[in-house]
């Protein structure tokens, strides 16, 4: 763990970071994924996910119970004609251009989450909260299958236990600690 890792998590109360992916990883073969051992779908919990990353295919950065191709889960990071999206419980939502960085809010007991393709301005989506029973992996679906890929670097992930303010988003956003 490096200087800056060792900083930050003395300077965030470990008890909002959930996941905290430890180092820049690259993903490039089907055994370059992690099982992060969190559930952020299985109930309906306040989350916030931060990712800032590189992604070379049309195959998701992360996912929560995805089978094959299929539309239903959550995943996000994926590039489509050369843009960044989102799904929710099935729907995409697609932020222009070659971005590098999103992030994703839910507040227990609420129908609205939110989604970041920048610092600052998100965007509110009503979705029904629909419960997932798998765990968050990084760099595929969360199948089993081995030709669907996520290419690229993963230079911070993170998720917190609770919803970020926009003000939050935009420092990390930045580079900084929350």
């Amino acid at each position: 763990m490096g200087a800056l890792e060792r900083r930050r998590l003395l300077e965030t109360p470990m008890s909002d970071i959930w996941y905290e992916l430890p180092e820049a990883t690259t993903f490039s073969t089907s055994a370059d994924y992690i099982m992060t051992g969190i559930y952020p779908f299985k109930s309906d919990v306040s989350f916030t996910l931060f990712a800032d990353f590189t992604n070379n295919t049309s195959y998701p950065m992360y996912s929560v119970n995805l089978n094959s191709a299929a539309a239903s889960g959550m995943r996000g990071g994926s590039k489509q004609a050369g843009n960044v999206n989102i799904y929710i419980n099935g729907t995409a939502y697609i932020g222009s251009g070659n971005l590098t960085k999103l992030a994703l809010s839910h507040e227990a007991g609420s129908d609205v989450y939110r989604y970041y393709f920048s610092k600052t301005g998100g965007t509110d989506v009503s979705k029904t909260f629909t419960s997932y029973s798998g765990q968050l992996k990084l760099g595929g679906y969360y199948s089993n299958r081995t030709d669907l890929l996520f290419k690229g670097t993963i230079r911070k992930f993170i998720v917190y236990k609770r919803k970020l303010t926009d003000t939050e988003i935009g420092t990390l956003w930045d580079g900084g600690v929350v």
